[in-house]
């Protein structure tokens, strides 16, 4: 079961053991006598866990169900109930619809207690309809409450069926459910199905059984003499449990409910209690009387209702009195509503809690009766601030709700409208819309419920911003070139869209395509977004010539020489730019900085056409290069 090495004990096994502690003595000490003392190692449980086993089709093949225990000991398997059998770990299917339960257990070793667990699965026929059954959550119930229906539908509307995985805790009948004891049970919801649906897929809902409550009663005791004869104490308590008594304070003694007096005077408490059991929680309740000498004077005590007071009310004074004069003191039945420091009372929390005035006596006068009256503490009311929020545009960032109460406890808030909520972070979803935000505070042994605070706000989209399209003028241009870059802008930022109004062209992106000869008329737009205003559209126009079809024109006002030329050709009057191209339509040299001498050194020799732009006209030359 154990072996020791030094004063360390290993343990092998369950089971019990004598461990002797010797001491053999030396030259001045005899061997002590050994001592032994028995150590019991009790069996240790063991877990078991099962795979999940998926749902299956009354086609599907055999398979193998997965499980291991915390031992690690061997495992027995079995079919519970459904239509499969099993064989060592592997599972057949008949061939029917139904549900599978499948228990694992392991028979316990001479080191751990047995163990065992089930699992289910549902086995479908793919040619019936599927069904699922709602089950709701189920009520926290209490030992001793009445039976109750259980409310289960099936979507077939075919009749649900129940088990209760712990009939200690509850059975079921039908759809009625008896409370047995107080513990937790799975409440199982099935429907086989039919020769039109397959079983549905067991829903379980936990039944949870507190414990009762239970009252102890003690018959009250009249005051006594010092001289007085032993006495019996009656209690009884609404469980039906047997009692425990026991003297708190006082000149008496209690042996089981026989209650002897010590001759001596004084206040006498006694405490009967019940420990609670399986099913019921513990409790308890006390009485007292007072035990009097007759040669000494009797006193009374004086000690009116108290007010009631709320939560966070100020400490206030008892003025009880004694007939005698002597100074009375003062006790609290719960302190977790009010303490008493000499005849002070500190309000600690809201609920009820018996204030009693007590007069011990002295060598001249007996023990006061002691006078009892109730202090009800109510619950402190609270408000709740909740600060106003703006208007908000739709594009807004996220922003944090501030709210507290006068209580400070914690806040919870709700929200409705185009917004979202994470704790106290508001998300704004994009949308227009009235955003009403409500913090609530719901109160607490101390607290009322606050009244709950609403704001609203209104989300609205920004004013959309102008914007203008710079479209410059486009010159002509040349049918051999193929295409023409467009380089709009707008004020936005945006992107410029093309429109090919008329002409010989198309379009993809910004790139225009020269189809043919002719005039083409182009449109640049911007349709604005959530920011902007569309833009005013804005037209360019020009036109598609071709080298090897240019009439040559010329103008009085622009001359170029001289002709033949060898290096620089010379340009008099002004112009915007020019092209040069060869003989078969090729662009060879070019330039927009209105230069006079332009220098084709370069250019092999042979004939050229020169195309000049001014801003009145485009003309046309041919020349020889030398």
């Amino acid at each position: 079961m154990a072996t020791i090495s030094g004063n360390t004990v290993t343990i092998v096994g369950a089971g019990s053991t004598l461990i002797t502690a010797s001491q053999a003595g030396d030259a001045n000490y005899e061997a002590a006598p050994d001592v032994a003392q028995t150590l019991t190692v009790n069996k240790a449980d063991q877990i078991i866990t099962i795979d999940a086993i998926a749902d299956k089709l009354i086609t599907d093949a055999d398979f193998n169900v997965t499980a291991s225990t915390t031992s690690g000991e061997a495992l027995t398997y079995v079919i519970q109930s459904g239509p499969a059998t099993i064989s060592g770990t592997t599972i057949t299917l008949d061939g029917t619809a139904g549900t599978v339960v499948v228990e694992v257990s392991q028979a316990g070793t001479v080191n751990y207690n047995a163990a065992s667990n089930t699992t289910s699965f549902v086995v479908t026929n793919p040619s019936l309809q599927d069904q699922t059954i709602t089950f709701d959550a189920l009520a926290t119930k209490t030992f001793g409450d009445a039976d109750f229906d259980l409310t289960a539908t099936a979507s077939s509307t075919l009749a649900v069926t129940y088990s209760s995985s712990d009939l200690s805790v509850a059975t079921v009948s039908d759809s009625t459910v008896t409370i047995i004891g107080a513990g937790t049970t799975l409440i199982t919801a099935s429907q086989a199905g039919d020769n039109t649906f397959n079983p549905a897929p067991n829903v379980a809902q936990t039944l949870t059984v507190n414990k009762a409550e239970q009252t102890v009663s003690i018959d009250a005791i009249a005051d006594k003499l010092i001289t007085d004869a032993d006495f019996n104490v009656v209690a009884s308590t609404t469980s039906g449990e047997p009692l425990t008594y026991a003297i708190q304070s006082g000149p008496a003694t209690i042996s089981g409910t026989t209650i002897s007096l010590d001759g001596t005077t004084g206040t006498v408490v006694i405490e009967v209690s019940q420990s609670g059991t399986a099913n019921y929680n513990a409790a308890s309740s006390t009485t007292s009387f007072v035990v009097n000498d007759p040669s000494l004077q009797n006193q009374s005590i004086t000690f009116d209702a108290l007010v009631t007071k709320t939560y966070g009310d100020a400490d206030f004074d008892l003025t009880a009195t004694a007939s005698s004069t002597l100074a009375v003191t003062y006790s609290s039945s719960d302190l977790s509503v009010a303490t008493v420091s000499d005849s002070t009372v500190t309000i600690i929390g809201a609920g009820t809690c018996i204030i009693t005035a007590s007069q011990a006596g002295d060598a001249t006068f007996n023990a006061a009766d002691d006078v009892e009256q109730t202090l009800t503490v109510n619950k402190a009311d609270q408000t709740i601030s909740l600060d106003a929020i703006a208007d908000k545009l739709i594009t807004d960032a996220d922003f944090e709700i501030v709210a507290s109460a006068t209580s400070n406890l914690d806040i919870s808030l709700a929200i409705t409208g185009p917004a979202t909520l994470s704790g106290t972070t508001l998300t704004l979803a994009g949308t227009e819309g009235t955003v009403t935000v409500t913090a609530s505070q719901a109160g607490d042994t101390n607290y009322n419920a606050a009244m709950d605070v609403e704001v609203s706000f209104n989300v609205t989209a920004p004013a959309l911003a102008d914007q203008t399209i710079t479209f410059d003028a486009i010159e002509d241009q040349i049918l051999e070139d193929g295409s023409l870059t467009l380089t709009a802008t707008a004020s936005s930022g945006l992107e410029v869209a093309y429109e090919i109004l008329e002409g010989p062209a198309t379009i993809t992106s910004n790139i225009l395509s020269f189809t043919d000869l002719g005039v083409v008329v182009v449109k640049a737009s911007q349709a604005g977004n959530d920011a902007f205003n569309p833009a005013l559209p804005v037209e360019q126009s020009f036109e598609i010539v071709t080298v090897t079809g240019i009439e040559f024109t010329n103008a009085s006002d622009i001359h170029l020489y001289p002709n033949p030329v060898k290096n620089y050709i010379q340009i008099t009057g002004a112009y915007n730019s020019l092209k040069i191209f060869d003989m078969n339509g090729s662009i060879v040299s070019q330039s927009a900085d209105g230069k006079k001498q332009i220098d084709i050194s370069k250019l092999q020799s042979g004939n050229y056409i020169i195309m000049i732009s001014s801003k009145d006209c485009v003309i046309t030359n041919r020349f020889i290069k030398k």
